[in-house]
Parts: structure tokens; C-alpha cells; sequence
């Protein structure tokens, strides 16, 4: 068994598979670049031939946020940043690192 064989899955998984299932996996998963050139409706009935389980339950309107309700925090309500912290200090007691001291200009 080549690695390239290893990892395609065997008819008696594609039976418990649904056919909404095996399409996704052509449309988008490791089959894609295999599917690609393949029409839709041949995708469609190679899915249907090899997929034995029913179709998944589509996911009910409970599932999903309410409109009303944020998910992220409003910038108003949003924690402030922390303050900078000078280059090379490792904590309050550490004195900064410089990193370059430009010349001072002669006057």
C-alpha cells in the first residue's frame, strides 16, 4: 500500500458517509484538486452513488447569535491597552537599554 493509497478511504466508510458529505469533500476537501475538473452533476451522482447514510440535519436557527446579541465588546467598552513598555526592560526595577545614542549636535 502506497502513501497514496493509505489515506483513501475504503467504500465500506463511503457507505456510512452522507452524500452532502462526500460532495463537501470534493468541493473542498483533500478530493478537491482531484474533482475539479469534474461537472457538477457528475460530482453530484458519484456523491450519491458512493454515500450510503442520510443527510445531515441542517443546523436550526438556535444554533446561531441572535442579531441583537454582540459578539465582540464595543470599542467603548473595550479594556484599554497596556501602557508601552520601554525597549530591553525586563520589569519595574530594570533600567532601559539603549539601543543607539544619536550625537549630540554641536552649537
Amino acid at each position: 500500500m502506497t502513501p497514496r493509497t493509505a489515506a483513501r478511504p475504503r467504500v465500506p466508510r463511503l457507505k456510512q458517509m452522507s452524500p452532502a458529505r462526500i460532495l463537501r469533500t470534493l468541493d473542498f476537501g483533500l478530493m478537491m484538486s482531484i474533482a475539479y475538473p469534474i461537472r457538477r452533476e457528475d460530482a453530484e451522482a458519484v456523491a450519491k452513488f458512493l454515500g450510503g447514510a442520510a443527510d445531515e440535519a441542517p443546523i436550526g436557527r438556535e444554533a446561531f447569535c441572535k442579531a441583537d446579541h454582540p459578539i465582540m465588546p464595543a470599542v467603548s467598552q473595550a479594556p484599554p491597552p497596556p501602557p508601552p513598555q520601554p525597549i530591553g526592560t525586563a520589569g519595574a526595577r530594570a533600567k532601559p537599554i539603549c539601543v543607539f545614542k544619536a550625537p549630540q549636535p554641536r552649537v
